[in-house]
């Protein structure tokens, strides 16, 4: 990738025409059946912890299925409860066979699931900002005219919660990625080169719980599979997984199916604690009401050094405020984990008492005293019927020294 290809850069909207055919689709389930059709191809998956195709997402906490067809140009969702297919959606498309749709991301911090475009007659980039599974906005980006660069994958490498996109060359078997702020490039850069071109990026997760972004490789000759274990931008070990000999077999995506929602709060406010996060309501994740929250750790009002940041449920207006999750969880009958770190701010009371909350249909007070280590809890939640509601963790009193909360995750387990 010659270097003025992956410099700073920004692209300009031209108005990517997605109408073409438009009026002509049908969004009923029995108009859109791929499970038949070998032209369908599973671009990818979007989940709902963070963003959806989905704009009803905030109510189903599911993760969805994006589909291209190859052969029309068609591209639709599959809109999933777990692992059961609630109703299906075709998206727009161009009509324009030379646009590939290569991945998926939120590009604008609007939580919903934008789709990464290129084409491989010009080399044009763009990316379709979406508003749940209707179009909003198309944005080029820098294009890059070498057709052997193709677009792998995404995900946040930099750790500044902005999508970036993942590159590699088909024909010398360079690597790179494009750090975006948004729509806007920051900065290409190149990452470890694999001359073989037999192996391909398959996809980005999270494979060893560091919250980092790491990348899955397939080898199409030898039916290997690796993962390389990221530090940001710089590669730390690659490891071999599991083979599958038979090639025939492609990766189409990855996602962990049954996490419901996560956050340790580190990517909160650039990870920076201050002053000015005292009283903090600025979460991605979380509202703040009926009182106040801080924002600590990371070296700022830190009990817990190396735990980055973590919340104070009681903040600095002597007003400890309800601490409630933005999404609405509608759980089915199974079986889910509710895990989660608490510890202890004695600045006033040395004991708070933190009442947790999920759905109505668990209810469970924890006292924490002193200096406590911060300590990972874990709850095994049985539904038995259909429900929704909200997490919500409430800390009694107010006196501007509150339980400490971390890593929260909720999971089906069953």
């Amino acid at each position: 990738m010659p270097r003025d290809y992956i410099g700073n850069g920004n692209g300009t909207d031209r108005g990517l025409d997605i109408t073409p055919k438009l009026s002509t689709l049908q969004s009923s389930l029995s108009s859109l059946d791929t499970r038949h059709d070998s032209n369908s191809r599973l671009l990818g998956s979007s989940s709902a912890a963070s963003n959806s195709i989905n704009t009803t997402a905030v109510t189903n906490n599911n993760t969805d299925l994006v589909w291209y067809n190859k052969a029309t140009g068609q591209n639709a969702a599959w809109l999933m409860n777990g692992t059961t297919l609630s109703s299906a959606q075709y998206l727009p498309y161009t009509g324009d066979l030379n646009w590939k749709m290569q991945g998926t991301g939120d590009f604008n911090g609007d939580n919903n699931t934008d789709i990464v475009w290129r084409n491989y007659a010009t080399g044009e980039n763009a990316v379709w900002l979406m508003n749940g599974t209707s179009f909003s906005q198309s944005v080029y980006l820098p294009s890059l005219p070498d057709l052997n660069w193709k677009i792998e994958t995404t995900g946040d490498f930099n750790n500044d919660s902005k999508t970036d996109i993942v590159w590699r060359n088909y024909a010398t078997g360079q690597n790179a990625l494009w750090l975006m702020n948004g729509t806007n490039l920051l900065n290409g850069l190149y990452i470890q080169s694999v001359n073989d071109t037999n192996w391909h990026i398959e996809g980005t997760g999270d494979f060893n719980n560091d919250n980092r972004v790491d990348l899955l490789w397939r080898d199409y000759n030898t039916g290997q599979n690796a993962v390389w274990l990221m530090g940001g931008t710089n590669i730390l070990q690659g490891v071999f997984i599991e083979g599958v000999t038979d090639t025939n077999w492609a990766i189409a995506g990855t996602g962990n199916f049954h996490i419901l929602f996560s956050d340790n709060f580190d990517s909160e406010n650039n990870g920076i604690a201050s002053n000015s996060t005292f009283n903090y309501n600025r979460f991605a994740q979380w509202d703040v009401s009926n009182g106040t929250v801080d924002l600590q750790g990371n070296g700022f009002g830190d009990y817990y050094p190396g735990n980055g940041l973590y919340v104070d449920l009681d903040g600095s207006t002597n007003k400890a405020g309800l601490f409630s999750t933005k999404k609405i969880f509608a759980l089915s009958p199974g079986t889910y984990e509710l895990t989660f770190e608490l510890g202890n701010n004695p600045y006033a009371n040395p004991s708070n008492t933190v009442t947790i909350n999920l759905a109505n249909v668990y209810t469970e007070s924890f006292t924490v005293t002193g200096s406590p280590p911060l300590t990972r809890y874990s709850r095994t939640i049985n539904v038995l019927s259909p429900t929704s509601g909200k997490l919500s963790f409430q800390n009694n009193g107010g006196d501007n020294g509150g339980a400490i909360l971390d890593d929260v995750q909720l999971s089906r387990i069953g």
